[in-house]
C-alpha cells in the first residue's frame, strides 16, 4: 500500500491530517484512491464517513493547488468536494486535537511511532516542581525508544508533528512481570491542567479490590465503566514488542470494562477519582475485558527492561496527581 500524508487547512474547518492511499486487494486488483481523515474512516465513491465524535465541517474542499506533493491521480488544478456524511456535535479528545492545558486520557506516543496510545495522567514527584506524565512502556518506549526521546500529544496517527506537538521527554520506563509503564517529564513551556478529559480532579492511589467499581479514561473509547473481577491475577500477555512476543505478568488487575486499541496507557480510577491502576492490555476478541498494573512502584523489578534518567527516578515517589 502506498501512503501519502499531507496537512490541510480550509477556512474555519481544520482537517489536521489527510491521508491519501492507493492499494491492491488480496486478489491483486487495484483499489481506487481512498481519502481517509483522522483515525477511523471509510470512503465510498469519494464520500467520507468520519469516526464517531470527530468534529468536521459539512464540506471539505481539497485542491491540488495547496500541496506540492499531491497525488497525480487528480488533475493539477482540479478541486473537488468530499461530502461529510456525519458531523457529531462533540469534539473527540485526542483524535486530531492538541489538548492544552495537558490532561490525562488523550492521544499520545513516542515521536518515533504513529500510535495510537493514551497519556494516562499528569503528576508531580516529591521535592520536584516539574510536571510528569504516565503511560505504558509500549506507548512511550516500545522496541526502539530511548531515554530523552520526545513524547507527543497528539500522536502522529492523530495529526501530531514532532516540531509542534512534543510535550516532554522520556525519563523512566519499566517492563517486567509487574509493569508495562513509562514516564515523561513535561517541558516547562507546556501548560498542565487538572484531571483527565472526563474527570476534573484525581485523588490518591488506592489498593485494588475485587468487585470494586472502576472507570478508565482513554483516547479511543474515552470514559468507560466496569468493575474489577480478579486481583491479584497472573496472566500471559501477547505483544509483538515484548521479548519473544509475550510476557507473564503477576499481581495484575483484571477488569470487565470496555477498552480498545489506542486506550493503552489509560488510568483506571474509582468512581470518585482515586487511582487504581494503569491499563495496558485488553481482550481483542470482544474488548470486554482489560488488564491494569497496580501503581505500586516499590515492587522490586525481576528483570526485563528498566531505565531512568537520574537516581531520583529509580523508584518514582509521586506526591500529587494534577
Amino acid at each position: 500500500m502506498e501512503w501519502q500524508e499531507i496537512e490541510w487547512y480550509q477556512g474555519e474547518g481544520k482537517l489536521v491530517s489527510l491521508t491519501i492511499a492507493k492499494s491492491t486487494n488480496a486478489t491483486g486488483n487495484q483499489i481506487p484512491w481512498m481519502i481517509q481523515a483522522g483515525v477511523v474512516a471509510e470512503k465510498r465513491e469519494y464520500k467520507f464517513v468520519p469516526a464517531d465524535n470527530y468534529n468536521l465541517p459539512s464540506k471539505l474542499i481539497v485542491s491540488s493547488e495547496n500541496h506540492t506533493n499531491f497525488p497525480q491521480l487528480f488533475d493539477i488544478n482540479k478541486t473537488f468536494e468530499v461530502e461529510v456524511l456525519l458531523v457529531p456535535e462533540n469534539r473527540y479528545y485526542g483524535l486530531a486535537n492538541p489538548i492544552r492545558p495537558l490532561l490525562g486520557g488523550c492521544s499520545s506516543m513516542n515521536h518515533k511511532y504513529r500510535g495510537p496510545g493514551t497519556l494516562g495522567c499528569t503528576f508531580r514527584l516529591k521535592n520536584d516542581s516539574s510536571n510528569y506524565v504516565l503511560s505504558n512502556w509500549h506507548v512511550f518506549v516500545n522496541s526502539n525508544g530511548r531515554l530523552g526521546d520526545p513524547i507527543m500529544q497528539p500522536c502522529r496517527l492523530d495529526g501530531g508533528r514532532t516540531s509542534e506537538h512534543s510535550i516532554g521527554e522520556l525519563v523512566w520506563y519499566r517492563l517486567d512481570s509487574h509493569f508495562d509503564a513509562a514516564i515523561a517529564k513535561v517541558y516547562d513551556t507546556v501548560k498542565v491542567g487538572s484531571g483527565t478529559t472526563s474527570q476534573q480532579a484525581l485523588g490518591s492511589i488506592v489498593r485494588p479490590e475485587k468487585d470494586m467499581e472502576v472507570q478508565k479514561h482513554g483516547r479511543s473509547t474515552k470514559c468507560t465503566h466496569g468493575r474489577i473481577i480478579d486481583f491479584p491475577s497472573s496472566v500471559q500477555v501477547l505483544h509483538s514488542e515484548y521479548p519473544d512476543g509475550k510476557l507473564i505478568f503477576k499481581n495484575q488487575i483484571r477488569c470487565r470494562m470496555n477498552a480498545e486499541n489506542g486506550d493503552s496507557g489509560s488510568i483506571v480510577t474509582t468512581t470518585d477519582g482515586n487511582l487504581v491502576g494503569l491499563l495496558f492490555a485488553g481482550d481483542i476478541a470482544n474488548f470486554e475485558y482489560c488488564l491494569a498494573n497496580p501503581l505500586d512502584f516499590t515492587k522490586e523489578s525481576d528483570g526485563g527492561f528498566h531505565d531512568y534518567k537520574d537516581d531520583k527516578m529509580k523508584i518514582p515517589q509521586i506526591e500529587t496527581f494534577n
